[in-house]
């Protein structure tokens, strides 16, 4: 939820006989009034009828974590928010086709660069290394006085040392109400992802924000189904789109070439037209990997750095540079098995014997 007031609309017939109260973890039941102020993160609601319960439900509340990042350090102007928002199983066609209205609001709106050849890289799993190099990411904005943040639909993926996780939630949600691969009560999980990386980053005044936010659920589902609630995620995030924030949005599959969009602020691009140059030249017909991926985010942590960050692993690079027009797989520290160019070259083989 966006705020700290919790308000209840009633539909019961007879509210005088109609009593609410909320609890925090290991708190006891405070009386619910019609508007309240709510001053813990996660709470559980509960109403009672003639001693019965009639409701239960659960609310997380961003703006009341206690948890703090460090006090950034930067001597920088103001660093740009950067949000990494994943969907698992998605590949780049699946996008174009299943997400219109989305695809149509990013291209009118935003400065944007699209790239068509991302590399999957099975072995070692996608995610993991657009997230986890010499450092996991996370810890490389924390340094830099961000406050970070992860949230995900499906409570399978253990990662650790956020300020802000909406696994707390989760956690304390699942002992009395039912939570599965797609719904939590009567709530999508994706809705509660997208809600609490808008709350998260609109809420975040006086630092810099950092999180990760990964949605599962369309692995299995119709991806169609969800183009509105995209649409609607980043309307109500535009003007931090259009100002301060840098949107990573990509797909993680392993069989086929995952879409990846990166937004970037055009404030800034005017300011460092070289960056501008080498995202124009890497999103025409590039190879790109996930651990470039990873250390393009890490140039974006210090993004007003006059020397751009340099990798010292020679297989990926940051977006920042120039990708080679030619770059091979072996190059890029992608195993034979796993390279999507490998059948068309097969092919071209083929066809100039044959000629």
């Amino acid at each position: 939820m966006d705020n700290s007031i919790f308000k209840i609309k009633y539909s019961y017939l007879n509210t005088s006989k109609l009593s609410c109260c909320h609890s925090a973890p290991h708190r006891h039941c405070s009386i619910l009034e019609s508007s309240t102020k709510i001053h813990y993160e996660n709470i559980k609601v509960r109403c009672l009828s003639h001693h019965q319960v009639i409701y239960m439900d659960y609310f997380h509340f961003i703006a009341n974590s206690g948890k703090r990042a460090v006090k950034r350090i930067s001597p920088n102007p103001k660093p740009l928010n950067v949000l990494v928002l994943i969907l698992a199983g998605i590949s780049n066609n699946q996008m174009n086709s299943s997400l219109p209205k989305t695809h149509k609001f990013i291209k009118q709106n935003f400065m944007v660069y699209k790239f068509n050849y991302v590399q999957p890289q099975r072995s070692f799993g996608n995610v993991a290394k657009a997230l986890r190099s010499d450092l996991d990411i996370w810890e490389v904005y924390k340094k830099k006085g961000f406050v970070t943040a992860f949230a995900q639909d499906r409570n399978s993926w253990p990662l650790d040392g956020f300020d802000f996780n909406l696994r707390d939630f989760y956690n304390f949600a699942q002992e009395g109400i039912l939570i599965n691969d797609h719904c939590l009560g009567h709530r999508r999980t994706y809705d509660l992802v997208l809600e609490y990386a808008s709350d998260f980053l609109k809420l975040r005044k006086s630092q810099p924000a950092f999180g990760v936010f990964h949605l599962e659920t369309f692995r299995k589902q119709n991806l169609n189904a969800a183009d509105e609630q995209f649409f609607d995620f980043l309307t109500d995030l535009y003007f931090h789109l259009k100002r301060d924030t840098v949107l990573f949005f990509f797909g993680d599959t392993n069989n086929e070439n995952p879409f990846y969009y990166l937004l970037v602020p055009e404030d800034y691009l005017e300011e460092f037209p070289d960056v501008r140059y080498f995202l124009e030249v890497n999103s025409e017909a590039r190879m790109v990997t996930f651990e470039d991926i990873y250390w393009t985010l890490r140039n974006f942590a210090d993004p007003y750095q006059k020397e751009h960050l340099h990798t010292k692993n020679a297989k990926s690079q940051s977006l920042f540079q120039g990708v080679p027009s030619n770059r091979l797989c072996s190059e890029a520290g992608v195993e034979p098995d796993s390279c999507f160019c490998k059948k068309q070259s097969l092919f071209s083989l083929i066809f100039q014997k044959s000629a």
